[in-house]
């Protein structure tokens, strides 16, 4: 595959010393040019249902307080806590050696099922406007991030 622009121009500033050409400045817009033609944006929720949402979001929260969930549903960290549902993985300061690609699946059954209201907010407004296929989501993840997180 080609390398990346960003590594290209790196390289080349990194090789040569000097500024990218106007020939490869040219390029690179092309290239963002047509990426920018691939991707298509809906709004799909409104402030009421966005709302909805939240305040769903609000209750996992509280449920997750009060201990009613599986313990690898949950995942605690100082800024920020993650709520796995219907598969769920580990990573971070939970293995022994870090770093990209050491992300494991927990076994079946180690997280909550994906919540009804997930599958009646969300999940079945992206696949009514064709943005994922029917049965598509196996899993469901909402990061709660704190102030300054």
């Amino acid at each position: 595959p080609p390398e990346p622009l960003y590594d290209r121009k790196r390289r080349h500033q990194e090789d040569s010393g000097s500024e990218p050409s106007d020939y490869e400045d040219q390029k690179e817009e092309e290239e963002a040019r047509k990426v920018k033609s691939g991707i298509r944006q809906l709004r799909l929720f409104s402030a009421e249902e966005c709302a909805k949402i939240e305040a769903r979001i609000e209750d996992v929260v509280s449920r997750a307080e009060k201990g009613l969930y599986k313990e690898h549903t949950v995942d605690r960290a100082p800024l920020r806590n993650k709520y796995f549902f219907g598969e769920g993985y580990t990573y971070g300061s939970q293995l022994q050696r870090r770093g990209p690609g050491q992300e494991r699946l927990y076994p079946r059954g180690e997280v909550d099922a994906i919540p009804e209201w997930v599958h009646d907010l969300v999940i079945r407004k992206l696949v009514e406007h064709r943005v994922i296929p029917e049965g598509f989501v196996n899993s469901a993840v909402i990061n709660d991030y704190q102030p300054g997180g």
